[in-house]
């Protein structure tokens, strides 16, 4: 039986209807199987948190995690989202989290130390950073391992590892500063400026390193050094209490010069 036009025009019609129907389909299935997917939530996660979006960024991980326990990469984006928004706790509990998943993933080591530290608690952080360094003796560790040590008061082995942190990477300025607050606390005045003037030809704009080179001229003796630094540094600060102590600071130095 031959059909006329106009029915094989209903019919074509009809396919073509189907064929949408199985797509509006698939693309449900899709949808479906993406909610699902863990790496799916990791990496709207991501682009929440690239946007500065921290809370969606810890809704996402949240999601991912649910999907998968062992998702360490989202623990660690929950972290970076926690250590955004300032809860540095929160962010140390999620770290802790991707470090159980995946013992092995220094950078999971290295912020959980570095959020340690920021929560108040050195021993944590040395703790954290010592087992990042055991993985691969990266820079960021030993100098975060020598900075938890100087917090705690234990100089001889912060210089050890502030001095392998620089060794690994020479053009951190943090870590001649801290080089430098180590060998000062160490009583070793006269090396501390040689350190401290490493970090700021590393960074000249850094008010901290020169009031900290300041102080270490005067500490070896050198107040006309020392106050010269401090008055260098002085209409830099922006902190008032900081400020303040520089501008008492000056004033002493002049009372004694």
């Amino acid at each position: 039986m031959k059909l006329s036009s106009s029915s094989r025009l209903a019919l074509a019609i009809v396919a073509v209807s189907l064929v949408f129907a199985a797509c509006a389909s698939t693309g449900t299935k899709k949808a479906v199987d993406n909610e699902q997917d863990p790496k799916y939530q990791y990496e709207k996660g991501v682009i929440a948190y690239k946007y500065g979006l921290s809370d969606e960024a810890v809704r996402y991980a949240e999601l991912a995690v649910s999907l998968d326990p062992k998702f360490h990469l989202a623990y660690n984006l929950m972290g970076l989202a926690y250590s955004a928004k300032g809860d540095h706790v929160k962010a140390a509990a999620a770290y802790a989290k991707t470090v159980e998943a995946k013992p092995d993933f220094v950078e999971g080591w290295n912020n959980l130390g570095t959020a340690r530290a920021e929560a108040g608690d050195p021993a944590g952080s040395a703790e954290a950073f010592r087992r990042s360094y055991d993985l691969d003796q990266n820079a960021k560790a030993s100098y975060g391992l020598a900075r938890a040590l100087f917090e705690q008061k234990t100089y001889q082995e912060a210089l050890d590892m502030v001095r392998d942190s620089i060794a690994a990477d020479s053009q951190q300025a943090v870590a001649y500063n801290l080089e430098g607050a180590v060998l000062n606390a160490l009583g070793r005045p006269g090396e501390a400026i040689s350190s401290f003037r490493t970090a700021l030809s590393l960074a000249p704009e850094d008010v901290t390193i020169r009031i900290n080179l300041g102080l270490a001229h005067v500490n070896n003796g050198e107040n006309a050094k020392g106050l010269a630094e401090f008055e260098k540094a002085l209409p830099k600060i922006q902190d008032p209490v900081l400020k303040a102590r520089v501008e008492e600071y000056i004033k002493v130095l002049k009372q004694a010069a």
